[in-house]
């Protein structure tokens, strides 16, 4: 079982919607379209629509991992991680950041950040599953 197909039955038998409105379903396909082996180029217009789409869910992820990691001790190994995804996350959608004026930059740029997305809903869901262990996930976030 490949990471995308395990992320898919991790996070589609949680709640779907979380408080911010992070539907996770949705983001799964994007990153689908994005990341599918063979996947088309799609035309320039739909790339910026398609990159667009991708900041979004990058914009709504990143509060929410953060949100769960500062609730972890500060030495632990996964709000570490998560933090560092969200330096990645924030580095790849930055000022200086851009698909750059060609077709085939502009693919390359919008994969870069469905991985980055991918990485974030990675972050949240083991997170999530931490808060749930340790009974620390606020019921009102989910």
């Amino acid at each position: 079982m490949d990471q995308q197909t395990s992320l898919h039955r991790n996070f589609l038998l949680k709640e779907e919607i979380s408080a911010y409105g992070i539907d996770m379903r949705t983001i799964l396909r994007s990153l689908d379209a994005v990341l599918a082996e063979g996947a088309p180029v799609p035309r320039h217009d739909e790339l910026e629509d398609v990159t667009l789409l991708l900041r979004g869910h990058i914009a709504l992820l990143i509060p929410e991992v953060l949100e769960l990691a500062w609730g972890l001790p500060a030495d632990d190994a996964v709000r570490c991680a998560a933090l560092a995804g969200v330096r990645e996350a924030r580095r790849k959608t930055g000022e200086l950041a851009g698909a750059g004026s060609g077709l085939v930059s502009a693919w390359r740029y919008a994969q870069q950040l469905a991985r980055v997305c991918r990485a974030l809903v990675h972050h949240y869901g083991q997170l999530q599953a931490l808060g749930e262990v340790s009974g620390h996930v606020d019921e009102g976030a989910r």
